[in-house]
């Protein structure tokens, strides 16, 4: 029982990977106390971090250096099909990006993405979007 009660008192596990430094440690300032945040600066160093750090969910960005595409712009893009096809599928993946396509956005919601904002989000928007993708997440569960 007390275990349960602690468990219940952790944070959750918020990994970001987003190639903009300045970006991710403003997200992780505003994101510090309800959250644990890990950063990743980069689509490598991020995919290694999903199973090393398990997280609860995922923050990703999706125009990165070219890490697993041919160009930067479809980077993030093959680092959510990795992630949707690999043993972290289940974890879910909310994209934050500059692009502001509808096709660019019903491909990541068809790829498995639980959500999609446009940077840069107010912390309001950002925190219920959070809800939301979580609340979806457990209702599947």
């Amino acid at each position: 029982m007390i275990a349960d009660q602690i468990a219940a008192k952790k944070a959750k596990k918020i990994l970001i990977i987003d190639d903009e430094p300045q970006f991710c440690e403003d997200l992780a300032f505003l994101l510090d106390g309800p959250y644990e945040i890990t950063l990743a600066t980069d689509s490598r160093n991020g995919m290694k971090l999903v199973y090393e750090k398990q997280p609860d969910l995922i923050i990703l960005d999706l125009v990165m250096p070219a890490h697993f595409a041919k160009d930067q712009e479809d980077e993030g893009i093959e680092v959510l099909k990795k992630l949707k096809q690999g043993t972290a599928s289940k974890v879910p993946v909310l994209i934050l990006t500059k692009m502001d396509s509808e096709r660019r956005k019903a491909e990541c919601l068809n790829l498995g993405a639980e959500g999609y904002l446009k940077k840069p989000p107010s912390i309001e928007e950002l925190l219920k979007e959070i809800e939301k993708v979580e609340k979806r997440y457990n209702e599947r569960k």
